[in-house]
């Protein structure tokens, strides 16, 4: 093969054979006899009809190519365009060459199959079994995120990616595999770089140990397959590849497709473009369907509009009354409406904004393309999008209407994920919508691009496609007969414009998610991880500083383990952390990082409790679209029998809507319609479930995911209770409302704003901005940010929220899921952002009995803005100064009961032990020392003293009595060491509390507010006779005290 190589340089065949040989040579040196075949065979009776259509495919005739490729490289490459066959042919392949059959001692293992999608793997699954003719859930098998159905011992198991990343990290050999088979490959999604990455690790190290002998374990293959020639990155990747892998391509079932492109590309109103191409071609053109292409949901059923009013079915029009109809057809939407929610592909809360309606230059007149119904039928128009439920989808493959045109107007789904039979003619707009992050969302510079993503900021932009996508685009032309694709855009803007391929995922999302997985896997320096494309250090910088302020990273050892301030930095650039207990558990739960601590938060505040419950719905809900449909949306989800709803049952569906608004929190609005969907039937009972999705205005197919991502994450868990607890805790006003809500501040701790006041808004966000809007100010980001115009917190305009995504729109960057939280809770719940200072002398520091420790006051400040919170309680430590207020405490009786017998005795205020001026006085410097000592700052320490010495402070505490009082307190002493309370007695004159209680027995008796009132009131006149405040005297200083801190109001007084 080398030599015809060496003959022909230009004979491409010859050139990848010698390639292949040659990496086969490799493979044999560096694993010697580990890749080769086995003399199996398994014998397999299938359908007269399905081995016809078998034929036809063109991998066919390349079997003994693959599965020799397969046995003899440890890594093999197959190209092949979508139609060739390679998903549903090649795991049938190995299976009669033996793979995965126990009786084969060279490759016992199953062949796993991973797709990115879950739709591609139940669908591949059931095809590949009904060829084969075995049971489905028997030999052939399938796990996807919600449903399983795998037999004991299956020989192929189809699932995403992500299903195998899971069983990577329980079994990082895969032992009970042979091969691994990763489809779409071309597609770069986050897991499939990561997958690529790992196995290009275990397959080496597999065929190590079996090369040593070790039982149990042969050799692991891969095979990556990809729809286009984007397999360069791959192959020539030395890092990735050591040793080359084999290359295979496929020739594509293909008809010819001619490509017809515009003179002038349409830059402006696209859309507008893409419907008079399209009727054009009904018009002119022999029958054969129509595959349009367009960017979003709105897009989609917008043209869908105007396509069916150009060609409804009805009895023909006179010309001039079709044109009428043409020109009267309503524009989508305005694209600047803020409430406009995507979901294609990552789950839009908004839409991008579009550019102006105008014609292009050039066209012909809208009247002419308009006019007469000439063509041959009317138009069946369906829309095509990720969302749209099922049942509606399946409707593309059905046949049309007898005397129509079949005309499918879809965003990018259509692009590799499904076939539609039928299509002759595909109309490319060159555009497709892509979520963006940091820089590029907020359409500056200035490199803090990771600090933008991380604090939530992104947006959808529409854009041009690769020209991998174009081509595949127009390959749908060419499924089932010669087709014409028409391009909105010239040849050269094809060449000199757009890309090869699209970016890999990778480079352009958050990876914290990445980061953790991998660093559960114990990958530390995920930085030296062989990506395919790696991200960029900034990103990966970013993610371990996020991972940081959820807990889930510390320091390494012998570092400084801070818990605030430290902004998600460990200091030493070189210290990458070390994965905590709490980042674990956040690995193994199967949703994002921030979705995985706010229910570990839930998890710490209410173990058995309905919190837990309420927040595994709000996670469910937060992990995908909103569910709440807009205003002026379709209502996809009903069925095609449904009439039209007159105004007075749109209101009445819109008032069931607001039902389930939170007035506190956005986040939990969407979870109570979850709640409410799953107990009215969820996906145990679809008609229902269809109906209540129609009755409150709800996206079907959202609510199903997030039902059954609920169900999952309540396995998980825990066992779910036979009665719902959520839905208590999710009404308004609930007990466990606060922990909610303090579990969502928990995840999503960097992305909190703050009310701006109007003094504070010195500019406009823009020269035309007059709105009067509430503006925010992110703890994060220097830009002012809105509530959305849907959201549910306008009325109440709350000083901090938490929000879970901030997006930026033509108008205005709005917050996304909203939660109103108090400013008390950020010292805590968000303390890697929040600074405190040094203890305060004003407040003075003071004893807490219910903590049974000494608190000093420090001055909180959160985020890059050091906005100030309220004081907050800090743990005061006999070492850092906790002496003083303990020794004024325990003067003035709040450690032993029986020292408030001799309040009036002390020759001096106890308050003064903590005062300045008192450290001049001898009987304030021995006592502290007598303390300081022995470490003694909380009655716990003072009792394990007396235990020991129970003459201990004795001396001291006399030498505070009056001339003459210290026989008093020598008696007493051991009443005061036991902590044993005065006995009832009216010998203590000077108890001012006991006479009190004395003299108003019978109002004491009768129960009476007043006399209660009364008695209140004297004891607090005896404690201001007694010393008042014990610590807090001089010139009094207006706080702002987090009195929650110290478990209640009384907590801030040391007569407690």
């Amino acid at each position: 093969m080398a030599a015809a190589a060496a003959l022909d340089p230009k004979d491409a065949a010859a050139q990848l054979a010698a390639a292949n040989e040659a990496a086969r040579r490799a493979a044999d040196a560096r694993f010697p006899n580990a890749f080769r075949g086995a003399s199996f065979s398994v014998p397999v009776r299938r359908d007269a009809k399905i081995q016809e259509a078998r034929e036809g495919l063109p991998i066919l005739g390349a079997e003994h190519d693959i599965v020799d490729a397969i046995n003899h490289h440890p890594i093999t490459v197959i190209c092949g365009e979508t139609g060739c066959g390679k998903t549903t042919q090649v795991p049938q392949f190995l299976y009669e060459a033996g793979y995965g059959d126990e009786d084969c001692l060279d490759h016992p293992g199953a062949v796993a199959v991973t797709q990115p999608r879950r739709v591609a793997v139940t669908s591949t699954a059931t095809r590949v079994a009904k060829e084969l003719s075995v049971k489905l859930g028997g030999e052939v098998g399938y796990q996807v995120r919600y449903d399983k159905r795998v037999g004991a011992s299956p020989r192929i198991k189809f699932m995403t990616d992500g299903v195998l990343l899971r069983e990577i990290q329980s079994d990082l050999l895969l032992r009970k595999y042979s091969v691994v088979i990763v489809d779409e490959a071309h597609e770069r999604s986050v897991n499939t770089d990561i997958l690529l990455g790992l196995l290009s690790r275990v397959v080496p190290l597999r065929a190590e140990l079996a090369m040593e002998g070790r039982p149990g374990i042969t050799p692991l293959r891969l095979v990556v397959m990809s729809a286009t020639l984007r397999v360069e990155e791959f192959v020539g990747n030395k890092k990735l590849c050591p040793t080359p892998p084999a290359l295979l391509k496929i020739a594509a079932r293909q008809y010819p497709v001619t490509v017809h492109f515009a003179r002038v590309t349409e830059h402006g109103d696209y859309l507008n473009a893409a419907k008079k191409k399209t009727l054009a071609i009904h018009k002119k053109l022999p029958p054969g369907g129509i595959l349009v292409f367009v960017t979003g949901q709105r897009e989609v059923e917008g043209l869908c509009d105007k396509l069916r009013k150009a060609f409804p079915k009805k009895e023909k029009k006179g010309a001039g009354e079709a044109a009428t109809a043409g020109r009267e057809a309503t524009p989508p939407p305005d694209d600047d409406d803020d409430g406009d929610g995507d979901g294609d592909g990552d789950g839009a809360a908004l839409d991008a904004a579009h550019a102006p309606t105008s014609d292009a230059p050039g066209s012909r007149s809208r009247a002419e393309d308009d006019g007469e119904d000439d063509g041959p039928g009317y138009l069946h128009v369906l829309p095509l999008y990720a969302l749209l439920p099922p049942t509606l989808q399946k409707r593309v493959f059905d046949p049309p209407p007898r005397g129509a045109r079949l005309v499918i107007v879809s965003t990018n789904v259509a692009e590799t994920s499904l076939t539609i039979p039928g299509v002759r003619y595909v109309v490319d707009a060159g555009r497709e919508k892509r979520r963006v992050y940091g820089d590029d969302a907020a359409g500056v510079g200035d490199g803090a691009g990771a600090a933008s993503a991380s604090a939530g900021l992104s947006k959808f932009e529409v854009g041009w496609v690769s020209k991998a996508s174009a081509e595949q685009r127009a390959g749908r032309a060419g499924r089932t007969g010669p087709g014409h694709c028409y391009r909105l855009f010239s040849s050269a803007h094809f060449v000199n414009e757009l890309p090869p391929h699209a970016p890999p995922a990778i480079l352009g999302v958050p990876v914290e998610g990445v980061v953790l997985q991998m660093r559960a896997m114990g990958i530390d320096r995920v930085g030296r991880f062989p990506f395919i494309s790696p991200p960029s250090p900034a990103a990966l910088d970013a993610a371990r500083k996020t991972l940081a302020i959820l807990g889930a990273l510390a320091p390494a050892a012998g570092a400084e383990n801070r818990k605030y301030g430290h902004f998600g930095s460990f200091g030493a650039d070189d210290d990458v952390g070390v994965l905590t207990e709490v980042g674990r558990a956040m690995a193994a739960l199967p949703i994002s990082p921030r979705h995985a601590r706010m229910l570990l938060a839930a998890l710490g505040a209410s173990p058995s409790g309905g919190c837990l419950a309420a927040a595994v719905a709000t996670a469910a809900a937060l992990s995908v679209d909103s569910p709440f449909l807009r205003s002026d949306a379709k209502q996809s989800d009903a069925t095609d029998g449904d009439a039209p709803a007159d105004d007075e049952e749109r209101k009445r569906r819109r008032k069931l809507a607001h039902k389930f608004h939170h007035p506190n929190s956005d986040a939990l609005s969407a979870a109570r319609a979850l709640v409410a969907f799953d107990a009215a039937g969820g996906v145990d009972d679809p008609r229902a479930a269809e109906k209540f999705c129609v009755e409150h205005r709800l996206h079907g197919k959202t609510m199903r995911e997030m039902s059954d991502l609920r169900r999952q994450l309540l396995r998980i868990l825990s066992k779910p209770p036979p009665s719902d607890p959520a839905a208590s805790s999710l009404e308004i006003g609930a007990p466990g409302e606060t922990s909610l809500r303090r579990a969502l501040l928990i995840g999503w701790a960097d992305r909190v704003a703050r009310r701006s006041k109007p003094s504070d808004v010195r500019e406009k966000y823009d020269e035309n901005d007059n709105t009067k809007a509430t503006r925010y100010k992110p703890a994060m980001l220097d830009q002012n940010v809105f509530l959305h115009p849907s959201s549910t917190l306008h009325r109440s305009a709350p000083d901090y929220v938490v929000y879970v995504d901030l997006m930026q729109t033509a108008k205005r960057p709005y917050v996304i899921g909203a939660t109103v939280v108090d400013a008390a809770w950020l010292v805590d719940d968000a303390a890697a952002l929040t600074s405190l200072s040094s203890p305060l002398e004003e407040p003075a520091p003071r004893y807490v009995r219910a903590r049974d420790a000494v608190v000093a006051f420090a001055q909180p400040s959160h985020g890059r803005h050091r906005w100030e919170l309220p004081l907050h309680a800090v743990p005061l430590t006999a070492e850092r100064g906790g002496c003083g207020a303990f020794a004024a405490a325990l003067l003035s009786g709040a450690v032993s009961a029986p020292m408030a017998e001799f309040r009036d005795k002390l020759a001096a205020k106890p308050s003064l032990c903590a005062r300045p001026e008192g450290k001049s006085q001898r009987r304030v410097i021995e006592l502290i020392h007598a303390l300081r000592r022995r470490n003694v700052a909380s009655r716990a320490a003072l009792i394990e003293v007396w235990r020991r010495e129970p003459r201990y402070l004795m001396p001291e505490v006399r030498d505070w009595m009056k001339s003459g009082m210290g026989h008093a307190i020598e008696r007493a002493w051991p009443r005061i060491v036991s902590g044993d309370a005065p006995a009832p007695s009216s010998s203590n004159a000077d108890d001012d509390a006991s006479r009190g209680r004395s003299r108003v027995p019978s109002a004491s008796v009768a129960g009476g507010t007043e006399a209660r009132a009364a008695l209140k009131a004297k004891r607090r006149e005896a404690e201001k006779r007694a010393g008042g405040g014990g610590t807090g005297g001089g010139k009094k200083r207006k706080t702002v005290v987090n009195r929650k801190a110290l478990g209640g109001g009384p907590g801030l007084s040391i007569w407690d």
